[in-house]
């Protein structure tokens, strides 16, 4: 139900503007409301692509048989490598702080997604000149991963929905899929881990923090001849 709501917007939004050209072409040509019309409809493709990426990424979530050990320091310094060249363009730094080695339990890519779902809800909210903080430490027998931005940030009953897929905030820009955290939330789940939203101790924004379960690190077998 909640999937064939979500596509059916954009799929009507399509039929729309292809209909619009269509009748356009019996008529002398505007190019310029030809043009609002093909951009609006790469505009609903993207954004269909990414609903069924996003559910696609759920399934495969979902039906995870595997765990693996993922070291989760590496794997964020790599991802702000990743988002380095997006976020400048945005007047956006990207600053890891990461104790590594840091084993945890995931599924495989899964700690992969989760940074890059986080960077780019971040990337997209954060302000220009502002930072975006990653951090990742070992506490007790868990691997904690968190990112904060100096976005506009959510009220408390949002954050409490901001997990349920295809959730948005009402003042949410448009484009997005409402599938970002309801992913994480998923892959965290299924190597038993959790996610959880809160208010930073100072300034505005958000600070998603996700918790996995810690795993010794992988020593490779020494060989005797």
């Amino acid at each position: 139900s909640d999937v064939s709501h979500q596509l059916r917007t954009p799929l009507t939004v399509l039929r729309l503007r292809v209909e619009s050209i269509e009748s356009a072409l019996d008529r002398p040509i505007d190019s310029a409301s030809m043009h609002r019309d093909l951009d609006a409809v790469h505009d609903e493709l993207e954004r269909l692509i990414g609903i069924v990426e996003g559910l696609l990424a759920l399934a495969r979530a979902e039906g995870a048989a595997g765990l693996t050990t993922v070291d989760v320091a590496a794997a964020a310094l790599a991802a702000q490598s990743r988002w380095d060249a997006f976020a400048e363009e945005r007047d956006v730094q990207i600053v890891v702080d990461a104790e590594g080695p840091a084993f945890a339990v995931s599924v495989l890519g899964g700690v992969e997604q989760i940074l890059d779902n986080l960077l780019d809800n971040s990337v997209e909210v954060a302000p220009g000149g502002s930072r975006i903080e990653v951090k990742v430490s070992s506490v007790d027998r868990s691997v904690v991963l968190s990112v904060r931005d100096h976005g506009p940030g959510m009220r408390s009953d949002q954050m409490e929905r901001a997990t349920e897929r295809f959730w948005r905030a009402p003042d949410s820009a448009p484009g997005g899929t409402g599938l970002g955290l309801a992913i994480v939330s998923e892959l965290a789940a299924v190597a038993g881990g959790s996610i959880e939203l809160r208010h930073p101790d100072e300034g505005v924004g958000l600070v998603v923090v996700v918790t996995l379960p810690a795993t010794p690190p992988v020593v490779p077998r020494s060989t005797t001849s």
